[in-house]
């Protein structure tokens, strides 16, 4: 399980008065806006088991307030789960859950571009086993409302009594936070491995 996410905030010159570089208002950078989305995607593609460990390691020079590249690993269900975000990179927000017969790849998973994101799956074909494989290619497009989006919209219908309230997502959501704070531990040690705290 594998996901990047990428945006150019310290280049196009918006990092220094951006919330995300102000240690008091988002002492995670990167880590806390971006690698959420994909510490997400590896709970999604784990059926959203709560992680055993993390390592995690800030990548940048070190001389931003806040970290702005980020690589981890998330140690769930036996399965290593890495991620990379970074604010010093081109919009990138590709996804993908790597397994024994095939690849499902999501590119736009956090803020799709057009309103649209769009999978495939690639496997091999029945009977191929050489080099020169067959393969077989499902593609589709998923189109709506952002994620973000989705979620205020899921919050006002619940707000006004349309939906009942789900239990699964403040879970889900401490979760994360759970994992996030356990990869800021990893990376204030160099590295170590960091085991997750089961909200």
């Amino acid at each position: 399980v594998t996901a990047a996410a990428g945006s150019s905030l310290l280049l196009a010159g918006w990092y220094p008065d951006n919330i995300r570089s102000q240690p008091a208002l988002e002492p995670t950078g990167a880590l806390g806006d971006l690698g959420w989305y994909c510490i997400r995607w590896i709970l999604w593609a784990t059926r959203w088991e709560v992680p055993k460990a993390v390592r995690c390691w800030r990548t940048d020079t070190g001389l931003e307030p806040t970290p702005v590249d980020v690589q981890g690993m998330v140690e769930v269900a036996g399965i290593v789960g890495s991620f990379e975000t970074s604010f010093t990179q081109t919009k990138r927000q590709t996804a993908e859950v790597i397994g024994t017969n095939g690849t499902l790849r999501v590119d736009d998973f956090i803020i799709p571009n057009f309103g649209e994101t769009q999978w495939s799956i690639r496997s091999l074909e029945t009977g191929s086993s050489t080099f020169d494989t067959a393969l077989a290619i499902q593609q589709g497009v998923v189109s709506g409302p952002p994620e973000v989006v989705a979620l205020v919209q899921r919050m006002n219908q619940a707000a006004v009594g349309v939906l009942a309230p789900d239990r699964f997502w403040p879970r889900l959501g401490l979760v994360t936070a759970a994992v996030v704070e356990a990869c800021a531990a990893s990376i204030g040690q160099d590295g170590a491995r960091v085991p997750v705290w089961d909200p």
